[in-house]
Formats: structure tokens, sequence, C-alpha cells
């Protein structure tokens, strides 16, 4: 899978805001042709078909199965956002046809074999779709106590949820080998939706920031994405790890300054400080194996950051009027306490 391409999965982290870490059949999902994949379900159930041939050892009925699921790739529309992985797949099937003209299958074809085979829960899949069924749960309470108010931003966010399920499957199949391996990766680095608060909680901070603060506030996310993506473009996740920290530092005393929520912020760079972590975990592990990986989820969730203000700045309108909405809706990652415990087993 390429290492950059930001313009279609910087819209993952959008989904991912709100995302929980539910129990959800995933792999059943592939066995019914997983609605969700869209433009890529057909694929995933030739590929699956293709899997069993190979593991039956069935040669002509795999090969048969993989041309089928290389014509269904035309069918994905080269200007949709999913265009880079439907040429990832192709590069893949182009790969091993060439590969075993030379006497052996790729080792790439034979890791999407291992992401549908090897069945396992909490997933980003999962992730997102257990997210989608709790935002239209709550939607309708939040429409009620805005008075539609609330609408425009999680019709937004459940778009962008359905749009990036064949992304977040994709992620998934890469995943897998490293998890049945017992490194976690993914699974080990989402948070369970269980942490939420109720919807009807009232927000604890109900003021609006000016333009001039979320200014300020900006220039510290661009400066930090800058840093970031150095340090990750160079394996250096405990760097990441570190420059997330001071931030989230300085936007929970803000909020506090203001008495004005920053909740998609600080949920993202949470996100972004407890995955850096793990990820420099996992690199010592495996020796670098999982770094790949590692960076692709990195990125993005750090490409994104600067459009989670405008959100914030609307949510703040709701939270001055009671109304939770984010604030509510985010599972609690612990950053900070993850990070001091990191911190204290490397003295």
């Amino acid at each position: 899978m390429r290492r950059l391409f930001l313009p279609i999965l910087c819209v993952l982290l959008f989904s991912c805001l709100f995302c929980g870490n539910g129990i959800i059949a995933a792999d059943n999902q592939v066995n019914r042709g997983r609605p969700g994949l869209g433009e890529f379900a057909p694929f995933a159930q030739h590929l699956e078909t293709a899997r069993n041939a190979a593991r039956a050892g069935r040669q002509e009925e795999e090969q048969s199965a993989l041309q089928a699921a290389r014509r269904s790739l035309d069918n994905v529309k080269m200007e949709s956002p999913h265009a880079l992985i439907k040429q990832d797949f192709q590069n893949i099937l182009v790969k091993d046809t060439f590969n075993r003209i030379h006497g052996a299958p790729s080792d790439q074809l034979r890791g999407l074999y291992f992401g549908l085979e090897f069945g396992t829960r909490g997933g980003l899949y999962e992730h997102l779709d257990e997210a989608i069924r709790s935002h239209e749960a709550r939607m309708p309470y939040y429409s009620k106590r805005s008075g539609g108010a609330s609408d425009p931003l999680f019709r937004k966010i459940a778009t962008l949820q359905r749009l990036n399920l064949p992304i977040a499957w994709y992620i998934d199949l890469q995943a897998r080998r490293f998890q049945k391996a017992g490194i976690p990766i993914i699974t080990g680095d989402l948070f369970s939706m269980s942490t939420i608060f109720p919807k009807e909680r009232p927000p604890a901070y109900t003021g609006i920031m000016s333009d001039e603060t979320l200014k300020a506030v900006r220039i510290k996310v661009r400066e930090f994405q800058k840093k970031a993506f150095r340090h990750v473009s160079k394996n250096e996740f405990y760097k990441v790890a570190e420059a997330t920290h001071e931030l989230v530092v300085y936007l929970r005393q803000l909020e506090k300054q203001h008495n004005a929520h920053l909740a998609m912020m600080v949920h993202m760079l949470d996100s972004v400080g407890y995955t850096a972590l793990h990820a420099a975990g996992y690199q010592q592990e495996t020796s670098g194996a999982t770094d790949n990986l590692a960076r692709q989820f990195l990125t993005i969730q750090i490409f994104p950051l600067q459009e989670c203000l405008p959100t914030d700045h609307k949510a703040q309108v709701l939270h001055a009027r009671g109304i939770g909405v984010i604030v509510n809706d985010v599972p609690d990652i612990h950053f900070l306490k993850e990070w001091e415990t990191w911190q204290s087993q490397q003295r």
C-alpha cells in the first residue's frame, strides 16, 4: 500500500473521530458481501472465493476468481476517493500473475488471503461501523435539543464514515498478520465506545472561543503537523508522541482558560499520541516490521487536524446551549496517563 495517499485518507480520520471498539462480527460481513464496502464488495467476494480455492489446492478455480476480482475493480471509478486503493489491489494482482509465471504467487496476495482468513474483532472497519450506529442512534436526540442545528454536523460525519469503510477494511487486511502473531497493531490502538458519556450530559465548558484564539491554535497545530510528519517519515514514533503531549497539554490549558471545549481536536491528538506510543513499542517487538502500517495509520490521523477546528467552533455554539455534541460522543483515550506510564518506564 502506498505510503502517502493523503488526499483520500485524510477523510478517514474525520470518520474515526468518534469511533469506538464495538463487538461486531466483521469477518462474517465479508461472507455476506460486506454491503458497507460499496464498490469493493464484489472484489471482496471474489477474493474470498480465490482464497478458499487456494486453500483447497484448486489452482484453476483460484485463477478464475482472481480474474473476476480484477475485472470487478474496473467498476471503481478512478475519480472516486478509493482510486488509489483500487490501484494498489490491481498492482498486487498483476504482480501475482508475474510471479506465478516465474514459479510462485506473491507475498502480497498471500497477505490479503491471510487478512481474510484470520478472524479478529476490534479492527478499524468494525470500529467505524460501531461509530456509525452510535451516531445514528444519538442524532435524533441532538436534533430535537438543537432545533436541527446539529444535523449538518452529524450528516457530514456519517457520509464520510460510510465513504471510508473500504479504507478501513484494507488497513485491517494488512494488520491481521501482525495481530495473529500477538502484535495488536490497530486493534490495540482503538478505544472502546463504552467510555463515551451519556448524550444527555451537559458539557463542562460552555464558552465560545474567539476567531483570534482559534487562529493561534491553528498556527500551533500547523507547526505540530510539520514536526510530526518529519518524525513519522523517519519512523521516530516516540518523538511524535512527545510532540503530541506538548500540544495536548497546551490545548487543555487553553480550554480551561477560555471555558470552551476543543473536544474533537483534543480527541484526535490523544489518538495520535496513543497510537505513536504503541507504534514505538511495536517497532521494538517486530524489529521495524510494523513501521509501514504505523506510518499509514499515523499519517491519516495527523493530516486532517486542521479541519477539526471549524467543527469544534460549531460545536461550541451548541455547548453554549448546554448540548454536549462531540464532547459526549468520543471515547476517552487517556493519552496523558499513558504518556506518564511510558516516561516512568524509561527512567
